[in-house]
């Protein structure tokens, strides 16, 4: 086996391993969350996207691009909302004074 290989094959079981601990520790001490922050959707997103670049380096999915290009645009999708529910959680719970007319 190449090095390049055993690397390779690390580099997927740590993510994974990640992965899991992450997701366990989600439904462990998230159990009543009614929908995800936005940071659960930039780590999945995260985790889709290292896995695209790991995948790329190995020679098992070099030639297939489409499934490549599949697993980042999830992941970016992932990060894209993750940002779009920053924005909402930012805008509705932050509440600026508006000037009413009358000053003290």
């Amino acid at each position: 086996m190449a090095l390049e290989t055993i690397l390779d094959g690390l580099s997927i079981a740590l993510l994974i391993g990640i992965t899991v601990g992450f997701v366990y520790t989600i439904t462990v001490y998230f159990k009543g969350m009614e929908k995800p922050p936005f940071w659960l959707y930039l780590m999945f997103g995260f985790v889709f996207v290292a896995s695209h670049g790991i995948l790329q380096a190995s020679a098992q999915f070099a030639g297939q691009l489409v499934f490549l290009s599949g697993l980042r645009l999830v992941g970016y999708l992932l990060v894209f909302v993750a940002v779009v529910q920053l924005l909402r959680s930012y805008n509705s719970k932050i509440k600026f004074d508006k000037p009413s007319g009358r000053q003290k």
